[in-house]
């Protein structure tokens, strides 16, 4: 079935190889016939080899382009869509460093978000202060927003008792200096963020050293052993549902994706409760006030989620992509309706 499927959309496959996939229109589906007579579909090594067909026109579309390769793009049209997948510096809760509420407000408020999107990721990423995407029917508008203010972040540290006592630099509090490591995977986009943030955490004298490590052992030998004192890491949220019991109830600290480490029972009653019930209002409700915790608290700090670019040559005709693509294959709903 893998090579010969079956399904009830308005193409259906004609041939699979391992180049390409040639569908025809679908004299099964009960909708729209598609005024497109053949899509054909090819497959290519990496994302810049399928970019450059793309450049030399051998292709009409190519999807989820890297931010760092949108300024390689030649001609077409460019459509964006946001997409739950979530960037955020997830702080070892273990670490006293990181223990005090009121220094992981400062952490994030010494950080300007919107540069690091506009620099690093070429304004292809949207700063979010929630777990949940925007547009999402969970999602509360009324969280706090933290924008990045130096002389806000600097008090907070100082009301914290961390402090520059000895001039060097770096503030330190009961002989201990407020410093660590950021560990983030070997890919391009990921380090440059960590050195942006780096940088932008000695202007509140805080050293962070990035600690570079190799796609390959970064989930096992970093992140779920928990071995780490921050880490940059990203989740996506797969489906239309926000829940986000896998990534912060306490339950999953241990073996599951609350990587921080954090134990909040009242966290734990929202998230449960909203398992609970089916009563889409009251979900809605719980999840919001989860978020308003979640602010609150910052058991990680969320750095932005991310974008979908998807180019089409300029003779494809009314191609619409959602403003939210839960996954990359949502960008084709409206296929039948391209000419």
């Amino acid at each position: 079935f893998s090579t010969q499927p079956v399904g009830n959309g308005p193409f259906k496959i004609e041939k699979l190889d391992d180049t390409s996939a040639n569908l025809v229109p679908n004299p099964y589906d009960g909708g729209r016939r598609p005024y497109l007579s053949r899509l054909i579909f090819r497959f290519f090594p990496d994302r810049s080899s399928a970019l450059a067909a793309f450049n030399r026109k051998e292709v009409m579309g190519v999807g989820q382009i890297p931010p760092v390769d949108l300024p390689k793009l030649t001609s077409g049209a460019l459509y964006s869509s946001a997409r739950p997948i979530f960037t955020a510096i997830y702080l070892n809760l273990d670490n006293p460093l990181f223990q005090d509420r009121a220094v992981r407000q400062a952490l994030l408020t010494g950080l300007d978000r919107e540069a690091l999107v506009r620099r690093a990721l070429y304004g292809q990423a949207l700063v979010t202060d929630s777990p949940v995407i925007t547009n999402s029917w969970a999602y509360n508008p009324q969280i706090h927003h933290y924008g990045y203010n130096l002389d806000e972040a600097r008090a907070l540290l100082d009301g914290a008792g961390w402090r520059d006592t000895d001039g060097d630099g770096i503030r330190d509090k009961d002989g201990r200096r407020f410093e660590f490591k950021l560990t983030t995977a070997d890919e391009p986009t990921r380090v440059a963020v960590a050195n942006m943030i780096a940088r932008q955490w000695e202007e509140l004298g805080v050293r962070a050293t990035v600690n570079v490590v190799a796609a390959e052992p970064f989930q096992d030998n970093y992140l779920q052993p928990r071995n780490f004192d921050a880490i940059l890491y990203g989740w996506n949220t797969p489906d239309s549902d926000p829940d986000p019991y896998a990534q912060w109830h306490s339950t999953q600290i241990k073996d599951g994706q609350n990587y921080s480490g954090w134990a909040n029972k009242d966290a734990d009653r929202i998230l449960e409760e909203a398992r609970r019930t089916t009563d889409s209002a009251a979900r809605a409700g719980l999840y919001r006030d989860f978020q308003t915790l979640f602010a609150q608290e910052l058991p990680a700090l969320l750095l932005y989620h991310g974008v979908y670019e998807y180019a089409v040559d300029s003779q494809v005709r009314n191609v619409q992509v959602g403003s939210v693509l839960l996954d990359p294959h949502d960008r084709l709903q409206t296929v039948q309706q391209w000419y």
